[in-house]
């Protein structure tokens, strides 16, 4: 008889509750995602979406509750494992520097490569493929890319 495989969620949020200042925003919120699963959060303005995203993301602590990320409490993480993890993408944001499509994209690289060192050439050639798709990306400032009609990043 073999080892039985433990199934481990991507993602777990159990009985948790977030609040600003004394208002409680979330109450008692459970749900758990499986790794490569979609998941979106509907709601209307003001229901606590974002609030769950700062939660999930370490930003804002929970009163109570858990929350994991690949089986590790999210508020027992150092900030480098939690972005190795999670990454929250803002639907707006300001770019004060003139970086290109590319140099943004390999920024989310930074916490898996360690201090002072530069990405090796083969994961930047997977980033590089990745962003293929997307025609032009890898030369054009992102201020032309991310403002309009034309959002793509």
């Amino acid at each position: 008889m073999g080892a039985k495989k433990i199934h481990m969620k991507f993602l777990e949020v159990s009985d948790i509750d977030c609040y600003y200042g004394a208002k409680k925003v979330l109450e008692k919120v459970n749900f758990s995602v499986d790794k490569g699963e979609f998941f979106g959060v509907i709601g209307p303005n003001g229901s606590g979406k974002t609030t769950l995203l700062r939660c999930i993301s370490g930003v804002l602590r929970q009163r109570s509750g858990v929350l994991r990320v690949n089986g590790l409490n999210v508020h027992t993480l150092g900030e480098k494992e939690i972005a190795k993890n999670i990454a929250v993408v803002p639907q707006a944001s300001v770019i004060s520097f003139s970086f290109t499509a590319l140099e943004i994209v390999m920024m989310g690289r930074n916490p898996h490569i360690s201090r002072f060192r530069m990405e090796n050439e083969k994961a930047a050639a997977v980033v590089t493929s990745g962003t293929i798709g997307f025609v032009g990306l890898v030369t054009p400032h992102v201020m032309r890319l991310i403002v309009g009609p034309d959002h793509r990043i």
